[in-house]
């Protein structure tokens, strides 16, 4: 069982052991603590980041039938479609392949009119509409035979085949818990099953078991897709016709099960539905099932929940009841949220008081770990040892550990002597009991894990495993490349470094060793390496650039460290960086150079100080090609840094962009500091009859400005804001819709009526639903309001294009930590939701 239980410190050990036993994981002096989590998961199974395994539910679990629409693609009636049933009703829209061959060969392609009628070249007009495909091609052969006779001869001399090639398309609205709900085109022989697939499926919060049809206003029946899961098929199929409405209502009363079932899931239940039924959908019970005991985890039912400190229960009953024996028996009914748990027989063993067997185990450093028989042959720890076909060549012979159960079926560690069971001491090769477990240890296991490492330019930097004997040159050798002389063309021959940890292991010790030599055998090549070790080798270029380098900086195309070279001159350093940008000023230059060891003198005007002297250069040119000419003159030396500054009066262009229903759209220069949203606007040759002001929006750096762009374009100054560089307007077209979401009737978008307040659209949405908590209205121009319950009435006029949200109240328990951040950021998605409103619309009036 999974849960939380209360140990004492033995039970804790004991605890330990058995899982060091099952999963032959070393660590018997570790003590299980007080509030400490313990997982055991299956093999390939992740771990959160809390520890938990990682799974659906919580519980390994997946809710049952989703994921078949998870590889739904919204079908159409231009796609492929299969061959319909002989027993489909032809009707308009549909389109039929007419072949005649033998005597006579034609072939058409007929299409059925809005009266039901097809029209056959040199033979006329025939009614098809409402006829079952199969009775059609009698009657067809019937008709045509008095123009060709051959049809209806013996033996005929003329054959024919109808075939239904296209089906017309119908109209179905599918609302409620599916992934694209809306109304959606599909063929006409479509049922339930194709109609959701199309959309995307149902999302995991609607139900598979309560599909409703709805036709002409009335309940026509209620799909179960559990017959498609489970068999295939379903003897009450309903085929959509158009204008038909199918709605998935929330999911109904929902039952966990695992354990020893063929197929573990997450199922929906109808009410009258219980245990029988759920093992039914899971596919029965698998072989090592045990019958004489199940578990249920229960949320206590409101009605039943007297104490509110006891919101759960476990219940421990009798499997077999629920079993089909024949007999009638009593059913075990299952509410929402219960959790069922089917043990297995190793389970119910180990959980009924670990049952004495005559058989005991044994693990570690053996040639054949396993279970055998307690017997004649097998009587002690060393017959035991024996029959696993005796010890590996690394077993620690100080210590082996025994675990088996004491008088009150607790287990308990027993530290033993490997040598002295092997030599038949009689107080360590103690006689064997039911269920007792021996780990032999290795030598290899009880030491910490012995690598070295190499880095830097070699072929195979990594780190290698420490062997007996092994030296820096074999390290070397192994890492490769360094036998390739084209490869050493890149490597720093001068120098590698070997850094070794202290024998306190508080600090590195780095010894220097010359790499030529020791890729010559020489110097450190034999040299016995440590765990931890690390070689580094280095490339070519840190010699070039550690001896010899300049660096510059500032408004050149590209800054950086570059090789010096010898009579190396200022211009040459700065064509090589590829000359200056735009904004650089080319009246002054920087020059730092280090002076006699100490820190680098700072050289204004390029005034250095040499060898005691002074030199001085003044660039005061206004083009870069006199400054490079000047430059030309001036010599660098090794670690020379150059700055050149950028112009402190530079300002590059500064651009707005303006879309959607102005006359010129595109991108607008800044013309001066503090130019107004209504200045550009303006520029942009005014707004077009089709756009709306007051959906208009601003975004700077990402975000939306709240502004009442309506305001500001008619004059009032305090809205007109001054823009910034890279601010986007954009003005939409008129949407004609206010958006109604979240805890209300019917989600969706309703037509804009001028002066009303929220109420209005709130009754067209079917008015709130139960648990309504907070209600808020964002207008176009983003700004959101918030309307008070009951006050929603007095509220401000909903505009055109706007949003109203309906939140939920969290569930009682989950109140207390309600997360404000997270709606917030809700409340702003708002704003988002408005515009893509808006972009929808203007799609629509083009």
């Amino acid at each position: 069982w999974q849960g939380l239980f209360e140990l004492t410190p033995a039970q804790a050990t004991a605890v330990w052991s058995l899982l060091v036993e099952v999963t032959d994981q070393r660590g018997l002096d570790n003590l299980i603590m007080p509030e400490e989590r313990l997982v055991v998961r299956r093999e390939g199974e992740a771990l959160t980041d809390e520890g938990a395994v990682a799974d659906e539910e919580d519980e390994g679990l997946a809710f049952f039938g989703y994921e078949l629409f998870k590889q739904a693609f919204p079908g159409g009636i231009d796609q492929p479609l299969a061959g319909a049933s002989d027993s489909y009703l032809v009707g308009p829209g549909d389109e039929l392949r007419l072949a005649v061959w033998g005597g006579t060969e034609f072939q058409y392609t007929l299409t059925v009119d809005a009266e039901g009628r097809v029209f056959v070249p040199g033979v006329g007009q025939r009614l098809v509409g409402g006829t079952r495909l199969d009775a059609l091609r009698r009657d067809m052969e019937r008709w045509l035979s008095q123009n060709y006779a051959g049809l209806m001869g013996d033996p005929p001399t003329i054959f024919m085949d109808l075939s239904l090639t296209r089906l017309r398309p119908v109209q179905v609205l599918v609302m409620g818990e599916v992934e694209r709900a809306g109304l959606h085109t599909i063929p006409s022989n479509a049922t339930v099953f194709d109609a959701l697939y199309a959309v995307g499926g149902v999302r995991e919060s609607g139900s598979l078991r309560a599909v409703q049809v709805i036709r002409d206003g009335r309940l026509l029946a209620v799909a179960d897709l559990y017959d498609y899961l489970l068999r295939g098929f379903t003897e009450d199929e309903v085929r959509l016709q158009d204008n038909d409405r199918v709605f998935v209502p929330p999911r109904l009363k929902t039952v966990h099960l695992d354990g020893a079932v063929r197929r573990p899931a997450i199922y929906e239940l109808h009410e009258d539905e219980g245990l029988s039924d759920v093992l039914r959908f899971a596919g029965g019970l698998q072989a090592e099932a045990y019958l004489r005991r199940f578990q249920i985890e229960r949320v206590v039912p409101f009605a039943e929940r007297t104490d509110p400190a006891v919101a759960r229960t476990v219940l421990d009953l009798d499997l077999t009841p629920s079993l089909d024996t024949g007999a009638p028996r009593p059913p075990v009914a299952l509410f929402d949220g219960d959790a069922v748990m089917i043990f297995s027989i190793v389970e119910a063993d180990a959980l009924a008081g670990q049952q004495r067997v005559p058989v005991a185990s044994v693990a570690g450093a053996v040639l054949k770990p396993g279970r055998y028989e307690i017997g004649a042959s097998v009587r002690t720890l060393r017959d035991l040892i024996s029959e696993a076909e005796g010890l590996t060549g690394d077993a620690y012979p100080v210590r082996a550990d025994l675990v088996r159960l004491n008088g009150d079926l607790e287990r308990e560690l027993v530290s033993l002597r490997l040598d002295e069971i092997l030599a038949d001491v009689p107080q360590q090769n103690l006689i064997l009991q039911p269920q007792d477990s021996l780990y032999v240890y290795s030598e290899a296991e009880l030491k910490a894990d012995r690598i070295v490492t190499v880095s830097g330019q070699v072929l195979d930097p990594g780190e290698y495993p420490l062997l007996e004997q092994m030296t820096v040159g074999d390290l070397l050798f192994q890492a490769g490349g360094l036998t390739d002389e084209e490869f050493l063309k890149e490597v720093f021959l001068g120098r590698a470094d070997l850094f070794r940890q202290s024998a306190d292991g508080r600090m590195d010790e780095i010894i220097r060793f010359d790499l030529g030599q020791v890729l010559d055998g020489e110097g450190i090549a034999q040299m016995a390496l440590r765990p931890q070790d690390e070689i580094r080798v280095y490339a070519a270029a840190v010699e070039e650039i550690e001896e010899r380098f300049v660096t510059i900086s500032g408004s050149v195309e590209e800054p950086g460290e570059y090789l010096y070279r010898d009579n190396m001159s200022l211009e040459d350093l700065i064509l090589q960086a590829g000359g200056f940008t735009e904004d650089a000023s080319l009246d002054r230059i920087e020059i730092t150079r280090p002076r006699n060891g100490e820190a680098s003198v700072l050289v204004t005007n390029v005034q250095l100080a040499m060898g005691g002297e002074t030199d001085a250069f003044q660039f005061g040119l206004e083009d870069s090609l006199a400054v490079l000419a000047s430059a030309r003159r001036y010599p660098l030396q090794h670690r020379d840094r150059i700055y050149v500054r950028p112009r402190s009066d530079f300002r590059d262009q500064r651009v707005v962009v303006i879309e959607g229903e102005v006359r010129f759209p595109g991108e607008y220069t800044l013309l001066r500091e503090n130019e107004r949203l209504s200045e550009v606007v303006a520029r942009a040759g005014g707004i077009l009859s089709s756009g709306y002001i007051g959906g208009g929006r601003l975004e700077r750096e990402g975000q939306q400005v709240i502004v009442e762009m309506e305001q500001a374009l008619r004059g009032r100054r305090a809205d007109d804001i001054i823009l910034a560089p890279n601010d986007r307007i954009f003005i939409p077209a008129t949407p004609n819709t206010v958006a109604v979401r979240g805890n209300v009737g019917l989600e969706g978008l309703i037509k804009y009526a001028p002066r009303q307040r929220v109420s209005y659209y709130l009754d067209r949405a079917g008015g709130t639903r139960e648990e309504s908590e907070t209600i808020y209205l964002t207008q176009p121009s983003g700004a959101t309001f918030l309307i008070k319950r009951g006050l929603f009435r007095k509220g401000p006029v909903v505009e055109d294009g706007a949003v109203i949200l309906v939140t939920r109240k969290p569930p009682q328990e989950d109140r207390e930590r309600i997360e404000w951040g997270r709606i917030i950021t809700d409340t702003f998605a708002l704003v988002s939701s408005a515009l893509t409103i808006i972009v929808l619309a203007r799609r629509a009036n083009n």
